[in-house]
């Protein structure tokens, strides 16, 4: 599965209109958050834009971590098709060290 990069200020509009298809088939993404003490944050969405926003401002649904590290900026994501696939990957990701999540980010 091929991942991309995209920042919240431009969510959607670095996709082409077959690779934008294809994205919204797959209906759950892993995310990499960069906090403000510049540590990151690693979760599962289906909608990455309200999830960013619920981390910046919503006290109720943001994690706890995150509540403390505002504001966050989206540094990553990657779409999969089940919560499951999802789910595999974010923990994949929290095992890595934090050189290796810069490079995942970076597509190296």
């Amino acid at each position: 599965m091929e991942s991309f990069w995209v920042s919240y200020a431009s969510l959607g509009t670095l996709l082409s209109e077959v690779d934008y298809q294809r994205v919204q088939v797959m209906s759950w993404y892993v995310y990499i958050l960069k906090c403000s003490d510049n540590t990151y944050y690693t979760g599962v969405t289906k909608d990455l834009k309200r999830r960013v926003d619920e981390h910046n401002g919503d006290d109720k649904k943001a994690a706890k971590y995150t509540k403390s590290r505002r504001p966050v900026r989206l540094f990553w994501s990657e779409p999969h098709e089940s919560r499951s696939s999802a789910c595999q990957r974010e923990a994949a990701i929290k095992r890595m060290k934090r050189t290796e999540k810069v490079e995942l980010a970076s597509g190296v």
